[in-house]
């Protein structure tokens, strides 16, 4: 089982990456923390989580196949 994890803006100059593939993880919490674990970086800044292409604020259940998105901040005109 695995996550398709993408990385958007200034995350990427982070992550190195614009797209991983992870273990599976049961939730956003557990996700995050090796995320942040892995790309020390990531606890220094702000960004969203998108779960299937839904930002979730809460901690949210994934599922085998779920496509995870971090987005940084968003800035409109």
């Amino acid at each position: 089982m695995s996550l398709k994890i993408l990385f958007f803006g200034q995350l990427t100059d982070f992550v190195k990456k614009s797209e991983i593939n992870s273990d599976y993880y049961s939730d956003t919490r557990e996700l995050i923390n090796f995320l942040e674990t892995e790309y020390p970086q990531l606890k220094n800044i702000k960004y969203s989580v998108s779960v299937n292409n839904t930002i979730v604020n809460e901690i949210y259940k994934l599922k085998e196949n779920d496509e995870i998105a971090l987005l940084p901040p968003f800035s409109g005109g």
